[in-house]
C-alpha cells in the first residue's frame, strides 16, 4: 500500500512541478520517508525491531531460527544492527542514508531537509554516537 502512494505521490510530483527534479531518487526516499512517518504517527503505535527482522535491500523480513542460519549473519552485522537501534532517530538516519544507501551530503541534506554543513555535523556526530555505544 505504501509503495503504490509513494510511485502514485512521485508520479503527481514530477506532473505538476514546473521545475526539474535534479534527483529522483531523493525525491522517492523523502516521499516514502514522509509517508512512512505519517502512517505511524496515524496508528499511533511505535514498532520495535527484534533480532528476528532483519531488513536486506530495504526490505524488512520476518525470520525464525532456522533462517538466520540460512542468512549467515555474523556477528559483527548483528551487534552493529543493536548499536544502531540505540541512537537517535536523526542519527540512525544520516549513517543508513550515507554508508548503507550510498547518499551524497547534499542527497541527504535534500531527503532530511537540512543545510549540507548541519547535515556533515550530524553524520559526525551520529559517528561520534555510534564509536561510544560500541566500545
Amino acid at each position: 500500500m505504501v509503495t503504490s502512494e509513494v510511485f502514485l505521490k512521485t508520479w503527481q510530483k514530477i506532473s505538476r512541478s514546473d521545475e526539474e527534479i535534479k534527483n529522483i531518487r531523493a525525491l522517492f526516499y523523502k516521499i516514502a520517508r514522509n509517508l512512512i512517518i505519517d502512517f505511524y504517527r496515524q496508528s499511533g503505535k511505535e514498532k520495535n525491531i527484534s533480532l528476528n527482522e532483519v531488513v536486506v535491500d530495504d526490505r524488512q523480513l520476518v525470520v525464525d531460527e532456522q533462517q538466520l542460519d540460512e542468512f549467515q549473519l555474523s556477528g559483527d552485522k548483528i551487534v552493529l544492527n543493536q548499536a544502531l537501534q540505540k541512537l537517535k532517530e536523526d542519527y540512525r538516519e544520516a549513517i543508513v542514508l550515507k554508508y548503507i544507501n550510498e547518499f551524497s551530503v547534499a542527497e541527504i541534506a535534500e531527503v532530511m531537509q537540512r543545510s549540507k554543513g548541519s547535515v556533515r555535523v550530524l553524520i559526525h556526530r551520529a559517528l561520534k554516537a555510534l564509536r561510544e555505544i560500541l566500545k
